[in-house]
């Protein structure tokens, strides 16, 4: 999903997982103390970043950027240094490792009479992130695709198209 500058177009609600996983990721995961403190960390979080939607036993690590309107689903983790200039929906279940990082696809290369540093066209493009997907370290993903359900991201990839559900990085072309 693609708008131009200034517009965003609706960011989609985060995969959801059957609730017995979560009710396992409350008790396996979670103390009751733990989850009072996440909450209130949480809706601080969504407050001051302005997210549509937190869910419940959301981790976020230091130095995120997780653009306003993203949505996260239930207990998904998202790891220090993670960056994104475009909202992000994330769904529950969902792993991304430290310095993760969302690009945008924003300059053209398609005519070749415009050099590429001046042929600028910044876009959102809401980056979809299904329920239980793994994206190992330093993964680098253009902003706009979308990783299937139960997908894994190996660390170091380039990701510049979606990914299919239940995929393997190391078995696919990504680039």
């Amino acid at each position: 999903m693609t708008a131009t500058r200034g517009a965003t177009p609706p960011v989609p609600e985060p995969m959801r997982v059957r609730l017995p996983l979560v009710e396992k990721c409350r008790q396996q995961i979670d103390s009751a103390p733990k989850r009072v403190a996440r909450m209130a960390v949480n809706a601080y979080q969504r407050w001051r970043d302005r997210l549509s939607e937190v869910g419940e036993g959301v981790q976020f690590g230091k130095r995120v950027h997780v653009p306003a309107g993203s949505k996260l689903g239930h207990y998904c983790y998202i790891g220090s240094g993670f960056y994104s200039p475009s909202p992000v929906t994330i769904g529950d279940l969902s792993m991304l490792s430290t310095s993760v990082r969302i690009v945008g696809d924003d300059h053209g290369i398609d005519n070749p009479r415009v050099p590429t540093r001046l042929d600028f066209r910044w876009r959102h493009s809401i980056t979809v992130i299904e329920a239980d997907v793994w994206i190992g370290h330093d993964v680098v993903m253009k902003s706009g695709v979308r990783v299937g359900v139960g997908s894994v991201v190996a660390a170091g990839s380039v990701v510049t198209r979606d990914v299919p559900q239940t995929a393997s990085s190391a078995a696919i072309l990504l680039a």
